[in-house]
């Protein structure tokens, strides 16, 4: 499994798990249906 390539299982997972996806200004937050956010500010 090559680790830069998105399967369709993963995209499934990912559909299951994320609730929301949140695009900003300085970055995206990513928050997860068991309540967990993941926020990442963009490389410049």
């Amino acid at each position: 499994m090559q680790g830069d390539a998105l399967t369709t299982v993963d995209g499934t997972t990912m559909k299951m798990l994320v609730d929301r996806i949140q695009i900003r200004n300085e970055g995206i937050v990513v928050e997860f249906k068991c309540g967990v956010a993941i926020e990442q500010e963009y490389v410049k």
